[in-house]
Formats: structure tokens, C-alpha cells, sequence
């Protein structure tokens, strides 16, 4: 009977994880909490920050909490819903509901914003619009008129936009040294700095190297963004990458340094590629910060999954089926300190994803005897740092996923650092 009611509740938790993919990423102990706490919202609010990428607190619409009208992420930004999601017995249905009005609300805001902002309006939708939309609207905005000069190969209109360029840095900086801001937007106007601060600098290697081509790689190097039938596209080199609309919040970026391009281009070329991209090298040098960079700027939800010698291949086999069927992104953390008999089944798990979207497969049967549905947005990535003692060799098997990427040098940087360095 015992057994019996194992196999039970087993049962009845995957079909609850199928229903809503993102519950794979909570331990068994802790779906059966939250599904028991059925309509009581402020004792599942606990568990956003492991269902989504920075959605901490839930605003409704009455006392009685019976509609989400709000959500708010850490950093205390509230991103306003297109539509209230009514709270149902179920907690898997409206928490999908949650997700899907999120990414529709997100849509639909770039799409407004498309087709009206410019590199000289950015500074007006600073207030009105979360920090995410603002940050794709300065890519958007300079994709969109570097490209009409590119075309047009005409220089004068590029004199123009270094113009805006310069004008966009200054306003954002005046904004962000203002001595009443409070924390929030004072992350809001740093974030929109670095980005400024990339672009500026992006169209003078375009001014510098006398591009005239949109095919050239001075530009092709550089993250763009565009808006295309009904769809945000982010492109980094030759790789066009669909963005996802996951509420990112306020969260803090990195500074684009000539080594965090180059991981940017070899990252998207192995996600193009269908393979698991892998960063070794030196503990601090920004490894996993870059990724999560990277997904932030493609707009998708990114787990951080800490290897260690405790791990078993039952644990990353849940967290691999909800990669694959949410579509998010998995970084593994130093996975070179998982035993080489769990590294072996874990290398035939990420395998067996990355052929079916190799294939182009919606579906896919999984090491455990399940069927599973795969989401052509999923991605895997390795960071490793080889030197420490305790660490093992990766098998061959899993030599087979991964584009391996050294490195040598820091990736992260901040505004000052960059500025001494390019002006000692």
C-alpha cells in the first residue's frame, strides 16, 4: 500500500507539471505545499521566484484577492497586466495563465512602442515604460536607424545619429546622478546607461570601419533588434534568436567589453547550432553573469543549476524535462564536480533535447521512458572552472554536446573601469 501511494502522488505530480511545465523546478516536498494551499495566493507567492525570472509579489484588484491585475519584481517594478487573471482552484492553471497574459502583456507593449520610438524620444519613455521596454526600445531605435543609413549609405545621417547617440548617454547619465532617486530607478537609469553607453560606442566602430553594407560584419557583430510579423527578433551575428517576453524587472547589466561580444556571437552560434555552449576558466571572470546578460537580453528564463557531488541523475532529469517543455534556459554551474557516473546520464539526458531540436521534433521520448514535448526556445549552457581540485573530466558523451569557450581574462566590467581604460 505504501508503495502503491508513492507511485500515487507521483503520478499525480507530473501531470501537474505537464499542465504547467515551470513546476518541474520545485522539489517534490514543495509542489505538494503549494498545491495545497489551492486559492490561499499569499502563501504561493513564496514560490514565483522559482516559477519565473522576476516576478516576487502579486497585486489584485479587491481585499478578497480574487484577481491579479499586477505584478511586481524585486526591485519594486510593477508591470501592469493587459488582463486580470482570476485566481482558480487549480493553482497549475492559473499560475500558466499568469505566464502566458505576462508574455502577451510584454508583446503587446513592444509592439506599440515599435513603430514610434526613436533614439531621440528614448529619454520620454523612461517613465512610462518598464525597464525592460526601454532597454529593447534603444535597441530597436538604433537597429532601425543605423540600418536606414547603412541603406541609404548616406554619411550625414549617420552624423545624426552619433548626435542622438551622445545626447541619449548625457540625458541618462543627468538623470541617473539626480540626489533624490530612489534605489529603484537609480537601477532602472544604470541599466539604461550601459546599453546607451554600447551604442554609442557601436556607431563609431560602424563610422570608423566605413560600413556601408548591413551584411558587413562591423555591424553584423552587434546585437540588434527587430520588430517582424508580430515578433520581436533579436539578432547577434549571422543568428536570429526569437525573443521570449519573459519580465525581467530592473535586473542590473553587464558592460559590453570586446571579450563579452566575442562570448555573445560563440554563445548564439552554439545555440543555432542545437549544442550546449561552455565557458571554463577562472573563478570571477563573469562566466555565469554573461549569461544571464544573455538571457535577459533575449528576454527568457534562465535557472542557475549549482553542480556538486551530491547531485543525482533523478534530479537533473526533472529539471531537463522542464527546460525542455517550459522553453527556458539552463545554466549549469561548475558541472564538473558531479560524479562521472551521474555526468554519463546527464550528458545521454541533454542529448537526447538537443536531437530532437536538431530534428525539429515537437516531441521526444526522454531517458526515463516519458514522452515529452520540446520547446525550440530551450537552451543549455555549461560554466566550468577546471583548475580547482575535486573536479572531473567531463566524459566523451558529453564532449559531444557543448562548444567549448576559454576564459582568460574578465568579462565583467563597470562604466568607470571602461572609461579609465579607454581614456588613461
Amino acid at each position: 500500500m505504501y508503495v502503491l501511494n508513492i507511485l500515487t502522488e507521483e503520478g499525480f505530480l507530473e501531470k501537474k507539471r505537464v499542465e504547467f511545465p515551470r513546476l518541474y523546478f520545485v522539489a517534490d516536498n514543495a509542489l505538494v505545499d503549494l498545491l495545497s494551499q489551492a486559492t490561499n495566493v499569499s502563501s504561493i507567492a513564496s514560490y514565483l521566484p522559482m516559477l519565473f525570472d522576476n516576478i516576487h509579489n502579486l497585486n489584485f484588484d479587491s481585499a478578497e484577492c480574487s484577481s491579479i491585475v499586477s505584478v511586481e519584481s524585486a526591485e519594486g517594478e510593477r508591470l501592469q497586466l493587459c488582463n486580470p487573471i482570476r485566481i482558480v482552484q487549480n493553482p497549475e492553471q492559473w499560475l500558466k495563465e499568469l505566464e502566458e497574459t505576462m508574455q502577451r502583456t510584454l508583446r503587446g507593449l513592444i509592439q506599440r512602442a515599435s513603430d514610434q520610438i526613436t533614439t531621440s524620444s528614448v529619454l520620454d519613455l523612461v517613465n512610462s515604460y518598464p525597464t525592460q521596454l526601454c532597454l529593447l526600445g534603444i535597441i530597436l531605435a538604433f537597429t532601425k536607424e543605423v540600418e536606414i543609413f547603412l541603406n541609404r549609405r548616406d554619411r550625414s545621417s549617420l552624423v545624426v545619429i552619433a548626435k542622438n547617440a551622445s545626447q541619449l548617454l548625457a540625458g541618462l547619465i543627468a538623470q541617473a546622478t539626480h540626489e533624490y532617486l530612489s534605489t529603484f530607478k537609480h537601477m532602472k537609469l544604470e541599466s539604461l546607461v550601459m546599453i546607451a553607453m554600447y551604442y554609442r560606442d557601436v556607431v563609431e566602430r560602424v563610422s570608423q570601419a566605413k560600413t556601408n553594407d548591413v551584411s558587413d560584419f562591423s555591424w553584423q557583430r552587434n546585437i540588434r533588434a527587430y520588430w517582424r510579423k508580430e515578433d520581436c527578433i533579436v539578432s547577434i551575428g549571422n543568428v536570429d534568436l526569437s525573443y521570449c517576453y519573459e519580465y525581467i524587472g530592473a535586473r542590473s547589466r553587464l558592460v559590453m567589453t570586446p571579450l563579452t561580444e566575442r562570448v555573445y556571437i560563440s554563445l548564439s552560434q552554439s545555440l543555432s547550432l542545437h549544442q550546449c555552449g561552455a565557458l571554463y576558466g577562472r573563478a570571477g571572470t563573469g562566466k555565469s553573469e554573461t549569461i544571464k546578460d544573455i538571457a535577459h537580453t533575449i528576454g527568457v528564463f534562465l535557472l542557475i543549476f549549482n553542480g556538486s557531488d551530491q547531485i543525482s541523475s533523478s534530479v537533473t532529469t526533472q529539471w531537463l524535462k522542464g527546460i525542455a517543455q517550459a522553453g527556458a534556459w539552463v545554466c549549469f554551474d561548475e558541472l564538473n564536480r558531479v560524479k562521472l557516473q551521474s555526468l554519463a546520464v546527464i550528458a545521454q539526458q541533454i542529448s537526447t533535447i538537443l536531437n530532437a531540436l536538431r530534428q525539429r521534433e515537437h516531441e521526444c521520448a526522454f531517458v526515463d521512458g516519458s514522452s515529452i514535448t520540446v520547446n525550440p526556445t530551450c537552451g543549455m549552457f555549461i560554466v566550468s572552472n577546471p583548475t580547482y581540485i575535486g573536479r572531473y573530466h567531463l566524459p566523451e558523451n558529453f564532449k559531444a554536446c557543448y562548444e567549448l569557450m576559454c576564459v582568460q581574462s574578465h568579462l565583467l566590467s563597470d562604466a568607470t573601469s571602461r572609461r579609465n581604460h579607454e581614456h588613461p
